[in-house]
């Protein structure tokens, strides 16, 4: 799955790890840990462990993001909005989402 595009469809830009030149709120960053396993000596799986991260000027929630998670019946835990002082923005983390794939 490429997880850039299936985020895209939430509306809001997306990058993985860190912008370069931030768009306008709002917008995603989101952080993929990938372990590669099998058997047979062979690696047949990926598993993903995903931390989204979502930047706005408010403290409201993108349905369309937390939609995804629900379609793809993907478990996770979202953080309440934390206030960043310093950027003015508000910062609601989705993490502990985990899949895996062949």
């Amino acid at each position: 799955m490429n997880i850039k595009e299936w985020l895209d469809t939430s509306g809001e830009p997306v990058e993985e790890s860190a912008w370069v030149d931030p768009p306008k709120l709002p917008y995603i960053l989101y952080f993929d840990s990938v372990q590669r396993g099998g058997g047979d000596l062979k690696n047949i799986y990926k598993h993903h462990s995903l931390s989204i991260e979502r930047y706005s000027q408010t403290n409201d929630t993108n349905i369309k993001l937390e939609e995804l998670f629900d379609k793809k019946a993907l478990k996770y835990t979202k953080q309440p909005p934390i206030y960043l002082s310093d950027e003015q923005m508000f910062m609601t983390i989705y993490d502990n989402i985990e899949f895996f794939e062949r």
